[in-house]
């Protein structure tokens, strides 16, 4: 039986990121996951969570739509052996400090949209399966670490001449998290290097 994954995002009033961007994705891996999108993460429980192997955070507008609840639950949930994968904007959730604390660092802003070149990094071959170096048009997007010791990375960018974080997984009690910057737009998710390393993120955690 596939592994079933929820789908957070915002899909009638997102801020920059609508979660039709992840439609290719749920295309391409639909016969691996049985996978539900919905935008009432507002009104999320622990109870509807529970009833899913892992969470996929692609949550565009929490600072307009987000609840005290909806991060409690989420947060119980991988506490108590959930999984989860933010992509992109998910980490973007300034008013809520604990979710931030659960993806393990805060975005701090980008420069403009431009073509990154993206490559593997550590020595965990399974997150490093097949995932050779690609590029995708994408924001480059930076952070600041709560606690950089418990940050496992597996991707970073180049911007500039410089290489950055742009992948990395975490522990969280009985649960596990895992974060990738790119995916700006649908494009991200058509390239078929980028979707093998979401599979690969997701085969992980899970």
């Amino acid at each position: 039986m596939n592994k079933k994954i929820i789908i957070l995002g915002d899909r009638t009033r997102p801020r920059w990121h609508p979660v039709s961007n992840l439609e290719p994705l749920v295309e391409a891996l639909h016969s691996k996951y049985e996978f539900t999108v919905t935008e009432e993460y507002p009104e999320l429980t622990g109870e509807c969570l529970e009833r899913f192997d892992a969470c996929i955070n692609y949550i565009d507008n929490w600072q307009d739509r987000g609840t005290l609840a909806a991060q409690e639950a989420i947060c119980e949930y991988v506490r108590k052996g959930g999984r989860m994968l933010t992509l992109h904007n998910g980490i973007i959730t300034k008013s809520a400090e604990p979710l931030l604390r659960l993806n393990g660092g805060s975005f701090t802003g980008h420069a403009n949209y431009s073509r990154l070149e993206y490559r593997s990094i550590g020595t965990n071959k399974e997150l490093n399966d097949g995932t050779e170096s690609f590029q995708l048009f994408d924001e480059p997007y930076q952070y600041v670490f709560f606690h950089r010791e418990a940050i496992n990375l597996f991707l970073e960018y180049q911007y500039e001449g410089q290489w950055y974080p742009a992948g990395w997984w975490l522990p969280s009690e009985k649960g596990r998290v895992a974060y990738l910057a790119p995916g700006h737009d649908r494009e991200a998710f058509r390239n078929p290097l980028y979707i093998r390393q979401i599979e690969n993120a997701l085969r992980f955690i899970l």
